[in-house]
């Protein structure tokens, strides 16, 4: 039997190397671009969320305070008035500072009265939910806040 040496063997030429070389390398880098791609882990669908944006037309129309603690307004809502009846609590808010105490307004009861479609002066029944009570409830406390009308001592 003859022994062949590796420099006659017709499979282990340099260029045969280089291009197993190559061959492989290529691989191994398609491979971890791929697992770069995929790494990112779970990502939620993106959902597209529409928001109508409108000029509010929302706000106090008539408020007054008749007691310590009640009041009386007209509120527009969308185009209706809405008259309402409204308890309060009034706290001094005092943040340390010299002339920096404020009457704190919290809303602790509403009470819608009449609507009145503003187009055409009709009556119609109460279709307001928890946002609007949340919303006129805020517009009063505003209101009461920024013009003053109440005094805690």
């Amino acid at each position: 039997m003859e022994q062949k040496l590796t420099q006659s063997n017709i499979t282990f030429s340099v260029p045969n190397v280089i291009l197993i070389t190559a061959i492989i390398a290529f691989l191994v880098l398609c491979m971890i671009s791929l697992a770069g791609l995929n790494s990112g882990g779970y990502q939620p669908e993106k959902k597209q969320v529409a928001i109508n944006t409108h000029a509010s037309n929302n706000g106090i129309v008539q408020l007054s305070i008749t007691s310590k603690n009640t009041g009386t307004g007209i509120v527009n809502l969308g185009g209706y008035l809405v008259s309402f009846d409204f308890k309060f609590e009034a706290q001094l808010r005092d943040y340390g500072v010299t002339d920096s105490q404020d009457a704190d307004v919290t809303i602790t009861r509403l009470d819608i009265g009449k609507i009145q479609n503003t187009a055409n002066g009709e009556f119609v029944d109460d279709f307001t939910i928890d946002q609007d009570h949340k919303q006129i409830n805020e517009a009063i406390k505003n209101f009461i806040e920024v013009n003053k009308l109440v005094e805690v001592r």
